[in-house]
């Protein structure tokens, strides 16, 4: 299919002579994709790659995935000279062929099985954390904090307590812990994104936890199916002169609450590209383009002078 990248592409006026991709792979496909533009880069150092992680992250209504929807999306922007993290070359992926969630061809949202995908995403944290360390030689005190994929908050605590065990001091378990909560303080505000909660996870634990230059973090990325990741990032010095968090909680704070009612009559009109497209679609402060109309399944971006 016809990427979204190209949309993006052309709204940002970027030179032509640029690769547009879009990746899929459940909630893994943006790290799937940093790690390309990690090797592309290494290549050309030079070049920048922007990495967008978007994702469709709804269920069907008084489904049992529901609660864990949410809306979303992370820009990341990678190069030879980071401003906020730089990534380090330890990468450790795992693959495990596991029918935890799925969208079947003939269905319109996808199948979970809560209590498997949750078994599926600890079993795959632990198994790919332990070949991390074998292979690295990294405990879990080598890092200030972590950071998870999190479809709920209470999923990633699970599985991170698992290899906090008794062979980890409690003031390290305390620290880790605590930072772990700085980490979720968005994702439970926001909900699950999908392919950007890790990154989500990311940029709530930078903008709520105060680092020091060449402090370590060890992210977690997890895409049902199932493919889990460990990788490792350091903090550049003067990271935080490049974050916005005022922006951020502006934007968060500017969100209108709907009612079950307003939500779900919503809910059933996307499917039928049903917009109001003055109200519910041109009303983000914080972005200039906006979706302008549909048309024979065209759709129009426009952007405000």
């Amino acid at each position: 299919s016809k990427a979204a990248s190209i949309e993006i592409h052309n709204q940002l006026n970027i030179q032509p002579f640029a690769r547009c991709i879009e990746m899929k792979e459940a909630c893994y496909s943006a790290t799937a994709a940093i790690q390309l533009a990690k090797d592309f880069l290494s290549n050309n150092p030079n070049k920048k790659v922007l990495v967008i992680a978007s994702d469709i992250a709804r269920y069907g209504l008084n489904s049992g995935g529901e609660p864990t929807q949410g809306a979303g999306a992370v820009a990341l922007l990678l190069s030879h000279n980071p401003r906020i993290l730089e990534l380090n070359d330890d990468s450790v992926a795992y693959t495990n062929n596991v029918y935890d969630f799925w969208r079947p061809t003939s269905e319109k949202y996808p199948v979970v099985d809560g209590a498997l995908s949750k078994d599926a995403y600890i079993e795959s944290f632990n198994t790919v954390w332990n070949e991390y360390a074998k292979r690295t030689g990294h405990e879990v005190n080598d890092f200030e904090s972590f950071c998870f994929h999190v479809p709920f908050t209470k999923m990633g605590e699970e599985a991170f307590k698992t290899i906090l065990n008794e062979n980890v001091e409690d003031s390290i378990k305390n620290r880790l812990m605590d930072a772990y909560q700085d980490s979720v303080l968005w994702n439970r505000d926001v909900g699950n994104i999908y392919t950007g909660s890790l990154y989500l996870s990311l940029i709530s634990l930078l903008q709520n936890h105060t680092f020091q230059a060449g402090q370590k973090v060890c992210l977690f990325s997890y895409g049902s199916g199932a493919v889990g990741e460990i990788f490792s990032g350091s903090i550049v010095e003067g990271y935080d002169k490049a974050l916005d968090k005022e922006k951020h909680l502006d934007m968060l704070a500017s969100r209108e609450q709907l009612s079950v009612e307003e939500y779900e009559t919503f809910f059933n009109r996307f499917d039928n590209q049903e917009f109001d497209f003055e109200r519910e679609l041109r009303q983000d402060p914080y972005s200039k383009v906006y979706l302008h109309s549909i048309a024979d399944h065209i759709r129009t971006y426009k952007t405000e002078e």
